[in-house]
This record gives structure tokens, sequence and C-alpha cells, in this order.
């Protein structure tokens, strides 16, 4: 593993202080920050093997998605314009259940080269029930940071395919078989995490097995999706007599190592829940948007300090993996229903990318941030950009005005995974080719056209 230098106009740390470094520059050593400050100190100090020393730069903290479906990039534009629970039993579901091994390598690749491209660093992603082994190599050979696992469901319904329902002690026996062999693969680079579906697709065996062996092993997290809809919080009531977030809480899925997708439909009782367990929520925006979901209170998650990170979900609910989207929709949405300018600024929106993301998926402690002894997981912006022109604040040009094209590299791990337009760990080209054919092939299979 190569040393390293890396110079910006501006440094921004996240550190406590929230440090922005004029003319910065850090320094990497084994995959890990070793120093940083001014770019002088920092070049008269140290030698290294690769040097990225470019003018009209920002080096930040790698993007934090809390909330994807890699798996699902594959099924991109075969999914629109249809609310939740309709989007999963027409299409979701049964494309799902069709995918081969070869489709969930290159499906989680695909995202994975979405995400990267566009400043993500770090993910949680959930595959689905079948060839999680496969969505997991993909993240080994791209070199992506990942809370990863398979999809658990052991319960269905009307319209749900019978090979993604599985017998309980089956599910969570594979599970296991993937935690022993890929959690903290490559130094922790690649870590599992349990994916029960939802209260719809699991049984009440399921989520307290989960909960017991999230217990038993060391580091492991839960992940799963909760109020999310009118409907599904309907349902879980009829069927449980309870809310969504309290049935969940009753069976143990709440607390620090517990990550929620959406949260939207949330009552007062509930909220409390969550700020009492300190349970982690993800914030959708573009997803929750495209499917007519409706807007979570995100205000209200941060004035009650419960922690609320960012994701964009997959890309048949979404149409792209890009942060810049869901940092700019988040914004935009929390402004225009609250009638208020001030309502969500650009400094909050990146407070939950990386403070609150790195959180989410248990890594608080290793990245986020640009600090002394954390990975060094980096995203370089250019902002010598049309997106960027005129250019006056970088935290304003990250949130409201860069597109991808804006991502000049990407580090992870303290290897340069992405610079100038090129990945260096994996041929884009071939990867494009191979998931048009499998995605042609999957689309006429399952939906006759």
């Amino acid at each position: 593993m190569n040393d390293m230098i890396i110079t910006g106009d501006y440094l921004i740390t996240m550190d406590m202080k929230n440090r922005i470094i004029r003319n910065g520059a850090l320094y990497i050593e084994q995959g890990i920050i070793k120093d940083l400050g001014t770019k002088k100190d920092i070049i008269a100090n140290y030698d290294a093997q690769v040097v990225i020393d470019e003018p009209h730069k920002i080096v930040a903290p790698g993007f934090i998605q809390a909330h994807t479906h890699s798996v699902q990039t594959i099924f991109r534009g075969l999914a629109d314009d249809l609310s939740l629970l309709d989007w999963l039993k027409k299409r979701i579901l049964p494309l799902e259940a069709a995918i081969d091994k070869e489709t969930s390598y290159y499906s989680s690749m695909l995202g994975f080269i979405e995400m990267i491209r566009t400043g993500t660093t770090s993910c949680l992603d959930m595959l689905t029930v079948n060839f999680a082994n496969e969505g997991i190599s993909a993240a080994r050979d791209i070199g992506i940071r990942t809370r990863i696992g398979k999809m658990l469901m052991d319960m269905g319904g009307d319209g749900v395919p019978e090979t993604l329902i599985e017998d309980t002690d089956d599910a969570l026996e594979d599970s296991i078989k993937l935690l022993e062999k890929w959690h903290n693969y490559d130094h922790g680079r690649i870590k599992y995490v349990f994916n029960p579906r939802f209260a719809l697709s699991c049984t009440e065996k399921l989520f307290k097995n989960v909960r017991s062996l999230t217990n038993e092993y060391n580091d492991l997290f839960i992940h799963t999706h909760a109020s999310e809809n009118l409907e599904e919080v309907a349902t879980v009531r009829k069927l449980t007599h309870k809310s969504n977030i309290e049935y969940l809480h009753s069976l143990g899925i709440t607390g620090k190592d517990v990550t929620l997708a959406h949260g939207i439909w949330v009552e007062e009782h509930e909220y409390q829940i969550l700020k009492e367990t300190q349970t982690n929520v993800c914030h959708c925006p573009s997803s929750n948007s495209k499917l007519g979901s409706g807007v979570c209170d995100v205000l209200k998650y941060l004035n009650l300090n419960i922690p609320i990170a960012l994701g964009a979900d997959g890309a048949p609910c979404n149409n792209n993996l890009s942060m810049f989207q869901e940092m700019k929709t988040a914004a935009f949405l929390q402004k225009a229903t609250r009638k208020d300018p001030k309502a969500l600024k650009a400094p909050n929106i990146l407070n939950m990318v990386w403070k609150n993301g790195a959180r989410a998926l248990g890594m608080q402690h290793s990245i986020g941030s640009l600090e002394k002894g954390k990975k060094a997981d980096i995203v370089v912006l250019d902002y010598n950009h049309i997106f960027t022109t005129p250019f006056f604040d970088p935290i304003s040009a990250i949130v409201y005005s860069m597109q991808p094209s804006n991502v000049y590299a990407v580090i992870i791990d303290g290897k340069l995974v992405f610079k100038e337009n090129k990945f260096l760990t994996i041929d884009e080209t071939v990867i494009l080719k191979k998931a048009n054919k499998l995605a042609q092939k999957l689309k006429e299979k399952v939906l006759g056209f």
C-alpha cells in the first residue's frame, strides 16, 4: 500500500471544531491519515510515493450512504411511477426472485461504480435473499467500504415469489456463513450486517433471532426499512396491533446498532423510542419523493437529537445513486414543506452525510472526518468547473451546486480507486457491457417485453 500526500485549496476536516484548512494537505500511510495541516508543512515534513497536488481542489471525507440496494441497480427504469407496495409486488420482488449469481455480481458492481463515481466511499447495503456472496464479492473487487449483507425474508403474502421466502433457520444459517466469511474482510473494509427486509416480510422469530445474533457477535449491525409508506404502516398495525417502530422496538430492533431506512410516518411516541434508544435513521429524499411516500421530518429528528443520515436507496426507486442529488433534495424538501429557506442548511446536510453517516454504519471512530488516526476515505472535488463557477464557498458548492463530474479522485482505505474519470480497480467498460446484456435478458424473462 503506497503512502500518499493529497493537497487542496480547502481541506474540510469535519473534526470536533469543523475546521476548514486553507491550502491544506494530508499525509497517508498504510491506509491511515498520519498527519494533516498546511500544504507547506506537510510537503516539507513528508515524502510520498503518490502525490495528488492539483489546483482548484477541495479535499473532504468520502460521502457515506446509510441505505442502499446495490443489487437492484440493474432494475433501473423498470419500476417507475408506482407506490411502494405496488412497486414491490409488481416489479421489484419478481425481478429479485429471477436474479442469478452472475446478475447479482454485475448489478452490485454497477451500483458501486455509480456510488464511487459520485464521491461515495462507504455504504450500508442491503442485497437480496439469494446470491449475496456475489454481491459482496463485487464490493471486494471494486474496493468500496461497506457494511453489507443478504436480505432476510421468512414471510410473504399475495404476490411474493416463493423463492424469496426462506425458512427462518435456513436464512439465519446462511447469514452466519456469510458473516463468518466476510465480516472484517480486508482489515475491516467489508463488515457484515443483518438485513431483515421490513415488518411485512419477517416473522417475530426472525427479528428476535437477529437481535440475539447481533448481541452474540462483535461489531454487528441491524439494517431494515420502517415507516416508509402509509399503507405499510396501516398493514403493520392491523397485523400486530402496534405502530411500526413500536412493534420493531418490542422485538429488539432499535438501538445504537440499528439503522432504520426512511422513518416518514412516525408517531409521537415512536420519536421518543428512537430518541431514548439512539436508533439511527436514514433519510432517502429522492426515493421517498419518486414513490410518493411522503416527506421525512428531518428537522424533528435533528431537534430531538435522533441521529439521521442520508442515502440514495436503490436505482429503481430513485434512478441514480448520487449523493449530490440526495443532499440537494433533502435540503430543498425541508425548505419547501416548511416554507422556510433556513430550515435545513448546507452544514446540517454535510453533518448528516459524514458524522451521522459514519454512525449509521457503526464506523464513527474510523471514518466520517479527516483526522489523524482515521481511515483514509477521501473525495477530491474540482471546483474549477461550469457547475461551480463562480466559486465562493466550498460547503455551499458541495451541497447546492456540484454534480458527479466535479469528482476528481476517490481514495478508499488509502488506495486510489478512481481518478480523472477512470477506475483503477476494475474495467468499467467491460462491466457496463455485461450489465446491459444481463438487464435486457432479465427484463424479457420477468416482464415479458
